[in-house]
């Protein structure tokens, strides 16, 4: 396959070391949105600290009328999940090595 980038264990692994770097390296791998237009107004939303949910930050909406917040995880395959962004990395990762369920389950539970 022309142009395709492995990525490796230790990609995920550096991937996952803090939410930041999580978070920016889902971004730069195309599983989470870097821009979000408002989903009631359709302005372009900005990133803003956000402490009610689990990443501590959320989209927000800049129109004075609208001020309208988005999970960053809005539009992704990680929308409905209540798992950290982290594990999630982490079990697909793992998944896709194919380990079975109760090692990923281990691996996982460790970090």
């Amino acid at each position: 396959m022309a142009g395709a980038v492995a990525i490796t264990l230790r990609d995920i692994h550096d991937a996952t070391a803090s939410q930041d770097q999580c978070i920016a390296w889902m971004r730069a791998n195309g599983l989470l949105s870097g821009q979000m237009n408002c989903p009631k107004c359709g302005a372009i939303m900005t990133e803003r600290p956000y402490a009610r949910i689990q990443e501590g930050i959320a989209w927000r909406c800049q129109v004075r009328q609208c001020r309208a917040t988005a999970s960053i995880r809005r539009g992704s395959f990680f929308e409905r999940s209540q798992l950290p962004l982290k594990k999630l990395l982490d079990v697909i990762s793992y998944w896709a090595l194919e380990m079975s369920n109760d090692n990923i389950e281990h691996q996982v539970s460790r970090h």
